[in-house]
């Protein structure tokens, strides 16, 4: 994949947003890629290595990216939104990727809140707990919760997880689930929805019932989204 492609893309579509009806704000903020060398010794640093689709990332795209955005529709902007999320009076989403250089702080925050509830003195079992333990993140949503790699040994499979540190176990899927199969294809998907949230209710609003894209509702929701930039 063209990451660094891929970044511009969402660079320059955070920068249409301030022709957006309402109340906006972006952030965004890139810096130069990190050299096969560094991203060497920060894979060295890291309890499970860096993953390749995080090394081609960081060494061909940015060491660090924020290209961010709040909106807040005036009326007009609602009653559009509305259609596919009625409840909703604000957004905000963009990548805004953990920097290479907090890495390795970011992997031992993950390990701690894993650690702190394996240590909780007569906690029950609860689902996804283990997954943070063999998760290197690349995206801290801000709450405590964090998109990641899942890493497992001896397989090439590296899908998305939403890490959800306090999760409903009855609702949400517990405390990590998959949310992609790769990176690329969230990146992908996830440039469709104009890069919303991520929170994983947000992203849950674009699933269908048997937890596959719908397209259907993505594609509107870019349609109104694109709308509005261009109005």
């Amino acid at each position: 994949m063209d990451y660094s492609g891929w970044l511009q893309r969402a660079e320059g579509f955070v920068r249409s947003l301030r022709k957006m009806p309402g109340n906006w704000g972006i952030e965004v903020a890139v810096e130069p890629p990190l050299s096969q060398p560094e991203a060497v010794e920060l894979g060295g640093k890291l309890p499970l290595g860096l993953p390749s689709p995080l090394c081609e990332f960081y060494t061909t795209a940015a060491a660090a990216c924020c290209s961010t955005y709040f909106w807040e529709p005036d009326e007009a902007g609602l009653s559009l939104i509305a259609e596919v999320l009625p409840h909703q009076y604000s957004l905000y989403g963009g990548p805004g990727f953990i920097p290479a250089v907090e890495l390795e702080d970011a992997c031992a925050s993950v390990r701690a809140w894993a650690t702190g509830y394996d240590e909780t003195p007569n906690t029950p079992p609860r689902p996804g707990w283990e997954l943070w333990h063999e998760a290197v993140p690349f995206h801290a949503i801000g709450n405590g919760d964090y998109l990641a790699l899942h890493v497992t040994e001896g397989s090439a499979r590296l899908p998305v997880l939403y890490l959800c540190h306090d999760a409903d176990y009855e609702t949400d899927g517990g405390a990590a689930f998959e949310i992609s199969p790769s990176f690329e294809e969230f990146l992908t998907r996830w440039e469709r929805l104009c890069y919303i949230g991520p929170e994983h209710w947000l992203l849950n609003t674009f699933l269908s019932e048997d937890c596959q894209a719908d397209e259907a509702k993505e594609t509107c929701w870019r349609e109104i989204i694109l709308a509005c930039v261009e109005d």
